[in-house]
């Protein structure tokens, strides 16, 4: 995922090293407030990203220029293979917030609608006050880290309690139980979706290599 990326669409893509990418973000932010263009910074990272340096560098530049930005720390409980106890002193990582200027929230994500209006929420403050916030989605990661990983760490009871909390789950038994959607709809749902994503793989997978001169679109700015 760290190599997704759509300059059309202000998809500015991941970052191979872990949390380098937030001066990167505040630098997008910074670029906003002094064009004026209005737009507002949204940067993804992990609860193990937050001792990393640059982290907190970028967001004291963040408080200190008052930026359009919202930081937000995906909190699934889990750097890697190390629970959350071994890597914090302090469990509420919204509780840095005060030290930067910024506004905060913290909640558990069990909603989508919710997750929805509470971003939102943080956005509009970024937009209309340059309002810098840090939230924190308490969430759960169900698998390994990555491929190589068998999440042998954690018991099946564990994983069983969060995934009756997961925002996915429970749209989808609103979606059966409060508004009539059967399994069959789903399924096909799930089918569309699936085929859109190999047709995509396929299509990367069978494009020839670019030639050497391609290294150089796409690179905001210049020299």
């Amino acid at each position: 995922s760290m190599h997704f990326f759509d300059r059309a669409h202000q998809l500015w893509g991941g970052y191979a090293i872990i949390g380098n990418h937030i001066p990167v973000a505040a630098g997008h932010a910074f670029a906003s407030k002094y064009t004026g263009d209005g737009a507002v910074t949204l940067v993804f990272m992990g609860d193990g990203a937050v001792g990393i340096g640059p982290v907190h560098e970028g967001m004291t530049l963040a408080g200190i220029w008052k930026l359009p930005i919202v930081f937000i720390v995906e909190n699934n409980q889990y750097s890697m293979g190390t629970p959350l106890s071994r890597t914090l002193p302090v469990e509420d990582i919204t509780s840095r917030a005060a030290g930067y200027g910024f506004k905060s929230d913290r909640f558990h994500v069990t909603s989508v609608a919710e997750t929805r209006e509470r971003i939102a929420a943080a956005v509009k403050r970024a937009r209309e006050d340059n309002q810098p916030s840090l939230l924190e989605l308490i969430t759960y990661r169900f698998r390994g880290h990555s491929m190589s990983d068998p999440a042998k760490y954690r018991q099946k009871e564990e994983v069983e309690t969060w995934r009756m909390q997961d925002p996915i789950e429970r749209t989808q038994r609103a979606l059966q139980l409060l508004h009539g959607v059967d399994e069959a709809t789903l399924d096909k749902l799930d089918g569309e979706i699936i085929a859109e994503v190999d047709a995509a793989y396929e299509f990367a997978d069978s494009t020839p290599q670019p030639p050497p001169e391609a290294r150089f679109a796409n690179i905001m700015g210049g020299y």
